[in-house]
This record gives C-alpha cells, structure tokens and sequence, in this order.
C-alpha cells in the first residue's frame, strides 16, 4: 500500500520510565494514495536516550500494523 500522509495523536503524554528512557503511547491514521479505506493502528514506542540522542527505539503494535 502506498501511502499519501499519516496522521499521529498522542493518547497519553509521554511517560518517563527512568532519567534515559521513556515511552509514547499513539494512535496513528494512515491515508492511502490510490483511495481505498484508511487504516487505524494504535501503537507504543519505547525510546532510550543517551547524551541527548536517541540510541535505540521499539514500536509495539495492537494488532497487525497495515
């Protein structure tokens, strides 16, 4: 599926596990190019910072992603 724009909404704000990690909980609104329906996942990304950089991040995702 080729997609024309992607939409995020924050569910919740950002929750900081510890001073070098944290999570985002989002809800995100895919809009494909050639028509067809719009697709709706929910998801969690999981980020790990070190020296202001993002070092290493996982997506968890509620069901299939597309």
């Amino acid at each position: 599926m080729k997609i024309r724009s992607v939409t995020l909404e924050k569910l919740q704000p950002e929750i900081f596990v510890e001073v070098c990690a944290g999570a985002i909980h989002e809800r995100g609104r895919l809009f494909p190019k050639t028509g067809g329906k719009r697709v709706t996942h929910e998801k969690v990304d999981l980020y790990t910072v070190k020296n202001d950089t993002v070092t290493r991040e996982e997506f968890f995702y509620n069901g299939p992603f597309l």
